[in-house]
């Protein structure tokens, strides 16, 4: 039976093997570690297992990971499973499929033992078995349950028929049966001296389930009926002696015995079919029966033991059939289960176990009901907490969103609608649950995940604070002692906006929110910074996703759009953003988080550009960056979380995985599943770090703690091995060329060789590095997925494949795989064939020569012929392709047919004798009608549409050609561009047989150049035409839009008359009933006078009412006198363009009182704020009307709906002398797409009611116009609309001074 891991290791050890990690095995685990679940890697029937099914697992001496199933053998490299499965038609192959038995002895060889076929031996170098049978030269029986080695080469096999003894060779040497001596040398009944009677030195029963031979030589048999052991020497078999016996003891030695294992310190670990688990001690004969750890733990009397592997000193995994993992407590002889949960994918797969193994780099595999499962035991650094169905400590709190750490270590974890209070010592947990329906907002939480959370002290620093916790529906705080919810109302547009980040600093809150950044004070004054677009220092965005404050108390806020640097003391923000022309700006705008090192630099996560290091900035004070990416070594180029350690790591989490940074060589550490970082997504607010340096990040499902001190390297250095060779189309096993050159003979293209590093832990972390030598230059980089060298065409020679592994880790194993490589050379490579050609080449190259030679003398003569000859030809025809270029020039110059025609028929009169010339166009583009054009050397030829009888008629839709009659020879040429047939033209020349080949295809070029010639004078004629007509029409748009303008104006001047009127009467009427009363009143006075009635008293009381009369009058026809002096300044101002200085702000205000009547009328109210005698050059009856159109506008579109509808006018000054106006309103406001179309002509709301759509383009056209400014739109629905209006400067001679303070 297997010793266990210590022997295993140190054989592995020293048989050239790395060692195990042994710092890292022997760490004791802590509080933290026993609360979380141990983590295992599934492999499956997906990954290439033959069967889910597995009754036993080896190592062999190469690395291989051996795996018998129910389905066959299967051979594990890390990467793939190399199948080996019965099949009677193949010579070599498995007995049987259930592999119920593996081993691996000390030469290395693979033994089998299989359900119902007997023995195997496996062969390496021809990958096939070697059978031994049940039989009398055989095994005693077909099914093999265990196979141990017997310290001389040779193996002790359990069988269902009894136990054998076998050498190296698979010779059967003794057998033992019950009721059986040991019989030397062959079968039962071969005659073979020794027989005994039946009981005499026999085994209890011939079912032999496991068998032993210890360290001292003593052989220990478990059978059906109990163990019994033979001491070394000896030739009985008896149950070992139990020095103080008990019930428990003598079941457990009297059961089936299914599996003996070894200690390093000796004893024997007996695992029994229903009587549990127990430690036998050869030298004291005591036997200690193992008793579970708790009252929770189930009994293991009814579970056999399938083997047992020490995973650390003084503790033993046992492998059960139906409980899991037995893990055995050695010094306190008791145990707990590590079992199956349902909801854990990380958990063991199967509680029913029928093999364990702890390979050499100290990983445990455990094969069961439902695959394999494999644990690393030196993952002590990272500890997963899973959560769901009340696991504690965590309990149904499915996904944790944020993490906050108080002083005294007590862990606040947000989730959905509930926050869970845990205190790690006591594993005491407190729950604060969100409200229901009926709840009321300002004191509970609401049924939404809590994002964020932060701790704010109490009032000395060390009384009981509270946490606040963010959630898209607002702030709120908890008390920290008494869990009481209050809700936090911010001073952004929605007082409980969606919550992103809350990062405390002293006595200062800082919140991210998607409205902007929020900053609390300790007194609770709050300061909210927005984005301002005509502000380059606001915030580049308000949706804040990412928050933290650095040493220097500025904080940093990221965005979807950029990074913002807020001065906390001038409220001035600095913009960052991404620049892809500079390689040190930021790699990415979307920033997912921030952190600050222990050196004072700041670390940027990006959702797709890696991580941003700011490591200064340069001359100009521009910030500097750098990136780290994938080709750093990060897995992934979004950055969820960076959290720093405080001992000189920043760590970052991807979406998966955890990734260490050394902040000082910047060295990336990947951390994933083989490390225990077990969670499915880590989010990005939920990290922390405790006050005893752990880190914590949550995510869906639980929750990882790291304890970076306790993190190791991976030093396990794995051996190399040849999975796979090919030469050529034939495999070749690769133990077949072990210790030989790899051959290629000639026919073969080239080879290619697949190799693996045998490490388990994380192989597709593996790296690999090849060089043929001979070949190469230097080494070539591999990585997981590409672990194969190929090389075809190679010259014949002697080479050698190299190539090197490295683990998980990057740590490269020194010793290198070395293949040698022989290149056979064919016959024709060989150097007498190589002699004889070379020969035979320069016979053939002579004679080659002078046969030359004599073809280029004749040839020589045939030639100088031949080129006089065409020397003639080829100056005709130079200097006909220079007229035809000539030709083409001038053709292309003219813009007039005719100018065209008659330049044609020069050029052909030059080229040709030609007598008549005629030229023909198609009325319309592929038309039947044809018209002549132009006619020369023809008299009496009438302009105008050809008779179809007429020859050129005929010709029109042909290609070029000639036709000799008896007095002359006419050539035809189609017009041409494009495919576009234009008409043709016709060269008469008075004599027969008169056209040369030269002067047909010159008439086909001149002609192809005449056509794009008057298509271009066709063109240009229709451009003209329409570049007449588009002036006309702009000139028309443009006057009707003059006038539609100024009809706009006098409009808005036309509705002022009218209020202004309507206005001016009422004064004007109240004045002229006065003074109708007052002058009855006179008229009364003087009768009384007159006829001597008048008393004292009467005119006491006339002069009395007289004065109040008299001042009523005033006041009233003073307030006329006012409306029309403002109406009279502002109709001159309107109608004046002259530019001159005026005081902006008391200009303003006097304009509003003209539109007094307008407000009032609609209930609007107005106000003018700005620095009082601000003087400003500017063109005042523009203004005054951009701020009329803008009233008007607003009074208008702006307030349906709204209870107290305000406009505001905000005056500023400038630096530059200048000034800005804002009009702004509380109305309605406008979409996006409203706002874009506000200021384009004749675009209304109101359309029908009223509204023309010239309002604000007359204000756009008069503030970019005659003011000379600018001016921006901002609105947005339900926010009303600001207009800001920068005025343009004006020279002194434009704008005298100011000649009167105010209208």
């Amino acid at each position: 039976m297997r010793v266990v891991s210590l022997f295993v290791v140190v054989w592995l050890a020293a048989l050239g093997a790395a060692c195990v990690p042994w710092g890292a095995a022997r760490a004791e685990p802590g509080p933290w570690q026993a609360l979380g679940q141990t983590a295992f890697e599934h492999i499956d029937r997906s990954r290439g297992l033959p069967s889910d099914t597995i009754f036993s697992l080896a190592q062999d001496q190469r690395g291989f990971i051996w795996i018998g199933t129910t389905n066959g053998l299967a051979r594990f490299d890390g990467y793939h499973m190399r199948v080996f499965q019965p099949d009677p038609e193949v010579p070599g192959s498995l007995p049987d499929g259930v592999i119920r038995a593996l081993h691996v002895d000390p030469a290395g060889r693979l033994w089998i033992g299989t359900h119902v076929g007997g023995l195997a031996l496996y062969d390496p170098v021809t990958e096939r078995f070697r059978t031994i049978a049940p039989g009398p030269a055989g095994v005693s029986a077909a099914t093999i349950y265990d196979i141990s080695d017997d310290g001389d080469g040779g193996v002790w096999v359990a069988t269902r028929g009894g136990m054998d003894h076998l050498n190296g060779d698979g010779r059967v040497l003794e057998r033992f049966r019950h009721a059986d001596r040991g019989v030397k040398g062959g079968g039962p009944g071969d005659g073979a001296s020794g027989s005994k009677a039946p009981g005499d030195d026999a085994l209890p029963h011939s079912t032999v389930f496991t068998v032993h031979q210890d360290r001292t030589g003593a052989l220990w048999a478990g059978t059906a009926k109990g163990l019994v052991v033979r001491a070394a020497g000896g030739d009985r078999f008896a149950p070992p002696p139990v020095v103080t016996p008990s019930p428990a003891a003598g079941a457990l030695l009297a059961d089936s015995i299914w599996q003996i294992e070894e200690g390093a310190d000796g004893r024997l670990w007996l695992g029994g079919d229903r009587s549990g688990l127990g430690v036998y001690d050869p030298h004291d004969h005591a036997l200690t029966v193992i008793r579970p750890q708790g009252e929770g733990e189930p009994p293991l009397a009814a579970v056999t033991m399938r083997g047992a592997v020490e995973v650390r000193p003084g503790v033993l995994w046992v492998a059960t059939l139906g409980n899991g993992i037995a893990e055995v407590d050695v010094a306190k002889g008791v145990y707990h289960t590590i079992r199956h949960e349902p909801d854990i994918p990380a958990t063991l797969s199967s509680n029913a176990l029928r093999a364990i193994l702890k390979d050499r780099s100290g990983l445990i595999w455990t094969g069961g009901d439902s695959g394999l499962d494999i644990h690393n035991p030196t993952n002590a650094a990272l500890v997963t907490l899973f959560t769901g169905n009340g696991r504690p400590p965590l309990g149904d709190l499915p996904t944790i969103k944020s993490v906050a750490v108080a002083p005294q270590g007590t862990l606040w974890l947000g989730g959905d609608g509930a926050v869970l209070v845990f205190d790690p010592a006591t594993r005491q947990v407190r729950r604060i649950l969100a409200g229901g329906a009926q709840a009321d907002p300002e004191h509970s939480l609401p049924q939404l995940d809590v994002l964020a959370m932060a701790r704010r002290a109490g009032g000395d620093g060390a009384t009981p604070g509270y946490i606040w916790a963010g959630t898209p529906r607002g702030l709120y705080h908890v008390g920290e002692a008494s869990g009481t919810v209050d809700r936090e109302a911010l001073p952004t547009a929605n007082p409980y906006p969606y919550i992103s980040r809350v990062v405390t600093a002293g006595g200062v809150t800082w919140v991210g929110t998607f409205s902007g950044l929020v900053r609390v004070d300790a007194d609770g004054a709050k300061t909210l910074y927005r984005r301002d677009p005509a502000n380059p220092a606001s915030l580049v965005d308000d949706r804040i996703i990412a928050l933290t404050i650095d040493h220097t108390g500025a904080v940093w806020a990221g965005t979807e759009h950029g990074l913002n640097r807020l001065d906390p003391a001038s409220g001035t923000v600095e913009r960052l953003a991404h620049d892809k022309n500079d390689p040190g700006s930021l790699p990415h705008d979307y920033i997912n988080s921030l952190a600050e090192d222990g050196r004072g630099r700041l670390w940027v996560g990006t959702a797709q550009g890696g991580i941003a290091i700011l490591e200064g900035r340069d001359d100009g004070g521009k910030p500097r960056f750098r990136t780290l990416d994938r080709e750093n070594g990060l897995p992934s180029l979004r950055v969820n979380n960076l959290t720093y350690d405080g001992h000189g790591h920043v760590w970052a989490t991807t979406a998966d995985e955890l990734v260490s940074i050394d902040i000082d060589s910047l060295a990336v550490r990947v951390l994933g599943p083989a490390e225990n970082a077990l969670i499915r997504r880590y989010w990005e607010n939920a990290s922390a770090v405790t006050p005893d340096g752990k880190l914590l990040f949550a995510g869906d499902g639980g929750m990882t703690i790291v304890s970076p001190d306790a993190i190791t390297d991976w030093r396990f250095a794995p051996p190399l091995a040849v999975t796979d060779v090919r030469v050529g189309a034939q495999s070749v096993p690769p133990a077949a060329i072990e210790g030989l050159p790899l051959i290629l003979h000639p026919g073969d293209r080239g080879f290619e060789v697949e190799f693996t590093a045998l490490d388990f832990s994380a192989p597709d972390r593996n790296r690999y590095a090849v060089m043929l030598e001979g070949f190469d230059s230097g080494w070539l980089d591999k990585d997981a997925q590409r672990r194969r060298a190929v090389y075809t065409n190679l010259a014949p020679g002697h080479y050698r494949l190299l190539v090197r592994g490295s683990n998980k880790d990057g740590q490269w194993n020194p010793q290198t795989l070395s293949l040698p490589v022989t290149v056979l050379p064919a016959w024709y490579q060989t150097w007498w064939f190589r002699i004889l050609a070379g020969a035979s080449v320069i016979g053939a190259v002579a004679l080659a020569v002078w046969a030359r030679l004599a073809w280029h003398r004749r040839r020589q003569r045939e030639l100088e012929e031949l080129v006089d000859a065409r020397t003639a030809d080829l100056a005709a025809s130079a200097a006909t392709l220079r007229r035809v270029g000539d030709a083409g020039r001038d053709l292309s110059a003219s813009l007039e047919r005719e100018a065209i025609c008659r330049a044609l028929h020069a050029h052909v009169a030059e080229l040709m004798p030609a007598a008549a010339l005629r030229v023909a166009l198609f009325t319309e583009p592929e038309a039947a009608s044809l018209s002549l054009v132009y006619a020369a050397g023809t008299p009496d030829t009438d302009l105008g549409p050809l008779s179809p009888e007429d020859p050129l008629y005929q010709r029109a839709a042909e290609g070029a050609s000639t036709s000799s009659g008896p007095d002359d020879t006419a050539l035809y040429a189609p017009l041409r561009v494009g495919g576009r047939r234009l008409g043709v033209v016709e060269v008469r020349i008075s004599r027969p047989e008169a056209a040369l080949p030269r002067h047909v295809e010159a008439l086909r070029s001149m002609a192809a150049f005449a056509a794009v010639a008057i298509t271009n004078a066709a063109a240009f004629r229709e451009v003209e035409r329409a570049r007449e007509e588009t002036a006309e029409t702009l000139a028309n748009l443009e006057n009707a839009l003059t006038r539609l303008v100024q009809q706009e104006k006098l409009a808005s001047l036309g509705n002022l008359v009218a209020v202004v009127a309507h206005e001016i009467n009422t004064p004007l009427g109240v004045s002229v009933t006065l003074g109708s009363q007052l002058q009855g009143e006179v008229e009364s006075l003087a009768d009384a006078v007159a006829e001597k009635r008048l008393r004292r008293g009467d005119l006491d009381e006339f002069l009395s009412q007289a004065r109040d009369e008299c001042e009523i009058l005033n006041r009233n026809l003073r307030r006329a006198a006012d409306l029309v002096q403002s109406f009279k300044q502002l109709s001159v101002d309107q109608t004046s363009e002259r530019a001159r200085a005026i005081p902006l702000t008391e200009y303003l205000r006097e304009t509003l009182v003209s539109l007094d009547p307008l407000l009032k009328g609609h209930g609007v109210t107005a106000t003018v704020d700005g620095p009082a005698g601000l003087i400003v050059p500017t063109r005042p009856g523009q203004l005054a009307q951009v701020l009329t159109n803008l009233v008007q506008n607003a009074v208008v579109h702006a307030f349906d709906g709204v209870d107290q509808p305000a406009i505001h006018i905000q005056v500023a000054g400038t630096p530059g002398g200048q000034a800005t106006v804002t009009v702004s309103d509380n109305g309605r406001g406008m979409t996006a797409d409203l706002a874009a179309q506000a200021f384009e002509p004749f675009f209304t709301t109101k359309q029908g009611a009223g509204g023309s759509g010239l309002g604000l383009h007359i204000v756009h056209n008069l503030v970019t116009g005659p003011l000379r400014g600018e001016l921006t739109l901002d609105s947005l629905p339900g926010e009303g609309t600001r207009i800001h209006i920068a005025l343009g400067s004006f020279q002194s001679s434009e704008a005298p001074p100011v000649l009167e303070p105010s209208l």
